[in-house]
């Protein structure tokens, strides 16, 4: 698992979910030496800089007097839609839309 943190203003479900072309190809390592039975993910864990609007995330959880929300996504499905973000800078995401329809609760994927 690779976690990732971001800022959420808690005004929509715009999820900030980019990473590396490097992260990709880090995680595939990782995932090719634990071998078939091992599935890589990323995990986003969100700082909300105020408490978000009603039931706008369903597994907030409060850290030192800030909000927070946790979600993951298998690389499989960061890969099979992820887009370039930046050419430059070498980065890639996936659609917002598309994010928040398949990423679990961190706490799920633990279960």
């Amino acid at each position: 698992m690779d976690v990732k943190g971001r800022k959420h203003t808690g005004k929509s479900k715009n999820y900030q979910n980019w990473v590396t072309a490097d992260d990709i190809d880090y995680l595939e390592q990782w995932e090719k030496l634990f071998g078939p039975e091992y599935q890589a993910c990323f995990a986003f864990c969100f700082w909300c800089d105020k408490l978000p609007g009603e039931a706008l995330f369903e597994n907030m959880f409060v850290y030192d007097e800030r909000w927070y929300t946790a979600y993951a996504i298998t690389l499989d499905q960061y890969r099979l839609h992820m887009k370039v973000r930046s050419e430059s800078w070498k980065t890639v995401h996936m659609p917002a839309s598309i994010f928040s329809q398949l990423a679990l609760p961190v706490s799920e994927i633990f279960v």
